[in-house]
């Protein structure tokens, strides 16, 4: 159960805790300590791409959290992304990764309230998007309409002079 809770909740360092507290139980339960650690780095780096949703993560930062070397990171954001649990950019350049996507780890009060304001913000967004075709909608009506009327007369004049010409002609 404490296994399952770091893996929900933890990151490396209540593994490998749980690890020293419990020496040989993944053994005994027949788990690769190796395949753990990779699992929880996967996990902890999705964690920290859905708390940085559309923003640019430092590749020092995802070092720090996986506790590996600068030099990995491009390694384990590959990883992640292949598992599907991130979607982002990789900048060699910048040395950062922009997360478009990411999977939460657990879905609580704190994940909501980050869902609520990304709704609000997209919905801000296509606020301000239908205000723009509205705009654009109403300014193409009065062109319309000031066409219409200055080719209204002189559509009128032409259909007048189509008989003159005919009773000309006969």
């Amino acid at each position: 159960f404490e296994l399952l809770q770091v893996f929900l909740n933890g990151g490396l360092n209540e593994l490998k805790s749980w690890q020293s507290s419990h020496a040989g139980a993944a053994e005994k339960h027949g788990l690769d300590n190796a395949l753990l650690e990779r699992k929880i780095r996967l996990l902890s780096l999705a964690a920290l791409g859905f708390e940085n949703i559309g923003h640019d993560v430092p590749y020092s930062t995802i070092a720090s959290t996986l506790q590996v070397d600068a030099s990995e990171v491009e390694k384990w954001a590959i990883d992640v992304i292949r598992a599907g649990l991130l979607t982002g950019k990789l900048s060699q350049t910048t040395q950062t990764l922009h997360v478009i996507r990411a999977t939460a780890r657990t879905f609580e009060a704190a994940q909501w309230v980050l869902l609520e304001q990304r709704l609000t913000a997209w919905r801000a967004g296509l606020a301000g998007v239908l205000e723009v075709v509205a705009g654009a909608k109403k300014k193409n009506d009065q062109v319309t309409a000031t066409v219409a009327a200055a080719e209204g007369p002189a559509q009128k004049e032409s259909e007048l002079e189509a008989p003159v010409v005919q009773a000309a002609a006969a």
